[in-house]
Order: C-alpha cells, then structure tokens, then sequence
C-alpha cells in the first residue's frame, strides 16, 4: 500500500528490549527487507551462501569487540523476527560485504546553523519498505533514525543534539571495521561531534563511506573512509557538501570521478551554495529539491539504473535536521509529491 509518509515506531528499554520489541513488531518489513536483497543482491553475487554466513559471523564478531549491547540488541531483533543470526548481521553490513558500485545520496551541513540534511537514493520500492525509529534508552537518551527494517540505524539525530547522515563511497576495502550502519548508530549514541570522534577512533577501518556529523555546538565532522584510511573533509563556502566520491585532499585518485553523476551532482550543489549568502533551512532544503539534471539531479526521478540491469533508482526520500530544535523534517519519495514530515525528539 502506498502512503504518503514513513511509518514511525519507537522502543523503549534496554538493548535487548530494544531489540526484541523491534523484531516482534517489524518482523514481516524485516522478512522482505532481506527477501528484496537477496533476490536483487545476493543471489546475483559471486559469493555463496557459505561465504554470506562467514562474513556475517565475523561482523557479528567486530561488532561484539566494539561494544557486546550492539550484538545484544541484534541478536534479540533476529530472535524475536524468527530470522537467522546471520542474516541480520548481513543486512547492517550489506554495504561492506557487496561493495556494489552506485551513485546516491548528496548530503549537505551547515555547521554555523546546526542544519543538516540529505537525500537517500536506492532501489525504487524502498520508499514503501523503509521506516523511522525511536530508540527510548533507560539513561533517558533518545534517538531518532531513518533506516531499513532490520538496520540499527542510517540518518539521524539524539536528543543531546548530534545528528549524521552517509555517502557511500566506492573502493576496495577489508571486513576489519565497523560496518556502517553500526558505526551510524554508535555516532547516535555520542553527546557531541567531540565524542563522535572518539567513538571513530576505536571503530576500525574496512569501508567506504563518508560521514558527515554536526551538533547543536555548531561544530562537525566530515570524514572519508576509504579502505585502510580516513580523511577529513574541509568546509567549502562555509558549508559542507558530499556526494560519492572523496573530495578530501589526500583522496585516492582511482575513487574521484569528475565525469560521473556525483562529481555533476557535488558542482550543482556547490553552484547553488553560490547563489546565496543564506545558511538556513530554506537554503538547505532547495539544495536538497533541486532537480536539475537528467539522471544526475540532487533529488532524483526513479530512472532506469546503469549499474544494476533492470532496476530503478532514484531518491527514496529527503530528510532535514534542525539539531537547536531536535527536528528531522522528512519527506518520502522523489520531488514534491508528499509534503515534509516534522518528527522531534522530545
């Protein structure tokens, strides 16, 4: 059933009953979720399922070494959905494990307004799968996360005021990190970019991906991981601006593409920086709707994908936080059709 927004569930509790109460209530989106990847994804890739299961094990085994509430939580979501362990494990780490090749998101900060906002571009159908979240913890900290059913967590803010959002980067790496999706919500549980950046510190390489951290303190954090290293992105035009490819100044040259829809995608972006002196959530968010371009725009039409033959792609939804406010103004699918969804932490 198509709706006009995102449904929004909140779970309250400790790390297990997080995760149990996320299991039993998201248990089917978690099921497709998984089915929609394996058809699209795995069963197209050249690793068995023997391999999927050994490299989800030794996610299993990373995340625990970094923090055992993690796996805790993770392993009460496979419990109470009725899936495998291991296959949980896989979809927080299906970024690292396939390291497929594709152009999304755009993401855009503006430190000395604690704004923050990206658009989050897939397959098309994850606009009706994909859901938001509220993490209630015991300490009274709350977070609230845009993410795929089974994930920990994607883009999102806490109530102490910190926010992230990702790009995904494409380069050759190890599964000796952190994936993502984890190191996301970890970001999620920081009191500040100054705790992010100890948290990233301890967290490993082995991916590909850029973070891009702010909080309420107008400070932020732009960071590349590429492989075995991580590089910190400078302010352009007292902003920051990302797509998916390393625009630091020590990036590796076989992962910058300056004929490729990001590099288009990061100059529209900057051009439209240009246009005004304005730091605010109208500027964010007319970056953010912009549409110019064919298959290239900031805020994409699902259109025919060159990377994955008979899929479509195009962007699933644009999320804004004002991190003063605790808000994330969210709006699902390409262009204007829905209206923007306020959602605040309390």
């Amino acid at each position: 059933m198509v709706t006009e927004h995102f449904p929004h569930f909140t779970f309250i509790g400790d790390a297990q009953n997080r995760g149990l109460a996320y299991g039993e209530t998201l248990r089917d989106r978690i099921h497709t979720t998984f089915e929609v990847y394996h058809e699209r994804l795995f069963a197209k890739s050249r690793l068995t399922e023997n391999d999927f299961i050994a490299r989800a094990q030794h996610v299993r085994s990373i995340i625990m070494n970094f923090n055992r509430q993690l796996t805790q939580e993770l392993d009460a979501i496979a419990e109470a959905s009725e899936m495998p362990g291991w296959q949980i494990y896989l979809l927080n780490a299906r970024t690292e494990i396939l390291n497929a090749k594709i152009d999304e998101c755009t993401t855009v900060c503006f430190p000395q307004s604690a704004l923050l906002g990206q658009t989050w571009d897939w397959f098309e159908g994850f606009e009706e799968l994909t859901i938001l979240v509220t993490y209630e913890r015991p300490d009274g900290n709350k977070i609230l996360t845009f993410t795929e059913p089974g994930m920990l967590a994607k883009i999102g803010l806490n109530s102490a005021g910190v926010g992230v959002c990702l790009n995904y980067l494409n380069h050759r790496h190890t599964l000796d990190g952190l994936p993502v999706h984890i190191l996301a919500r970890t970001i999620l549980e920081c009191p500040s970019v100054a705790g992010a950046r100890r948290s990233i510190k301890h967290a490993g390489f082995g991916k590909s991906s850029h973070f891009l951290i702010a909080d309420v303190a107008n400070n932020a954090l732009s960071i590349e991981f590429v492989g075995a290293s991580a590089e910190t992105v400078e302010p352009y035009n007292a902003a920051y601006l990302h797509t998916n490819h390393c625009i630091s100044l020590d990036a590796p040259a076989q992962v910058t593409e300056e004929n490729s829809s990001t590099a288009r995608r990061l100059a529209r972006a900057r051009a439209l920086l240009g246009n005004t002196d304005e730091r605010t959530f109208s500027a964010l968010k007319q970056i953010l709707a912009d549409t110019h371009g064919a298959d290239f725009a900031i805020n994409n039409p699902f259109h025919p994908s060159a990377t994955f033959p008979g899929e479509r792609i195009g962007s699933c939804g644009t999320f804004i936080m004002d991190l003063t406010r605790r808000e994330m103004h969210v709006r699902k699918g390409p262009g204007e059709a829905h209206p923007f969804a306020i959602y605040a932490i309390d």
